[in-house]
């Protein structure tokens, strides 16, 4: 019933959203798509940022633990980034693990928020919160 009160409330939003778990990526931008939003899927973070360079996201969600670059290695790299070209977007962590340690990692690396991959509602109702366009 929450899905459904949230239906287009990230309509025009631009989002690029990062895992590495086809099975989360796929169900989290099916939901984020059905609210709205223009999504595009990244298995991993150098994709994101080949992505966000050209797509001009509103808003950037990725996972924390993924092979290789991790999500902590790409909020930082998008930090660095000049503001015309993404580096103030804001940006949501999903994880498994919310614990104060993680979120404490999450907020100090750049991210606005963390959410839990288990509570997807609570990724629409932050991402409408945050939205920028």
């Amino acid at each position: 019933m929450a899905v459904m009160a949230a239906i287009g409330a990230l309509a025009g939003l631009r989002i690029v959203l990062v895992d590495d778990n086809r099975d989360f990526l796929d169900s989290a931008a099916t939901l984020l798509e059905l609210n709205g939003a223009e999504v595009r899927r990244c298995t991993n973070a150098a994709e994101a940022q080949e992505v966000m360079a050209t797509f001009r996201p509103h808003l950037l969600v990725s996972d924390l633990q993924m092979p290789g670059q991790s999500g902590f290695d790409l909020i930082m790299s998008v930090r660095r980034l000049p503001s015309e070209a993404g580096g103030r977007i804001p940006a949501i962590a999903i994880s498994g693990r919310t614990d104060a340690n993680t979120r404490k990692q999450a907020l100090e690396s750049g991210f606005e928020e963390l959410v839990s991959k288990s509570e997807l509602t609570a990724l629409l109702r932050v991402a409408s919160g945050l939205r920028r366009p």
